[in-house]
């Protein structure tokens, strides 16, 4: 009687298990990080021309910000921004805000680019496959190890 209460109570268990997962997708893998090389050199160049362009006015050639307006966007400043964040978050802000008077004018490519260039002078390794202009692509890539 104890044997089939027990049995009927795993299975009642695992059933709870299941419908709570459903529609879920469980990886066993961890989630990517920065720190595994998500750009190449060649896209942070890219970025880096594109930035110099684009954002250089505001947030400063060296990335320094202006101290009011503009937010730093290397050393501490940034690291501590986006300690908690993924690229993808990083990505979607730059895309939606960026350039301030013309927002979402660049073109994804261009954002990636730019985003792999602030990566590069956060001192984030590089690897050898781009940073992907889909956001979708991007979006479980953690800045925290």
């Amino acid at each position: 009687m104890h044997a089939t209460r027990f049995a009927i109570g795993i299975i009642g268990a695992a059933a709870a298990a299941t419908t709570l997962l459903a529609g879920r997708t469980v990886s066993a893998q961890p989630a990517k990080t920065v720190w595994e090389g998500v750009f190449t050199i060649e896209q942070a160049a890219r970025g880096q021309s594109s930035y110099q362009k684009e954002c250089a006015s505001c947030h400063g050639a060296a990335l320094e910000g202006d101290g009011a307006f503009a937010p730093a966007l290397i050393a501490e400043p940034f690291t501590e921004r986006w300690r908690d964040g993924t690229v993808g978050e990083l990505l979607i802000l730059v895309q939606t805000s960026m350039p301030k008077e013309q927002p979402a004018t660049l073109g994804a490519d261009v954002y990636a680019d730019i985003v792999t260039y602030l990566l590069k002078m956060n001192n984030y390794p590089a690897g050898q496959t781009e940073l992907g202009k889909d956001i979708a692509q991007s979006k479980d890539i953690r800045f925290r190890r």
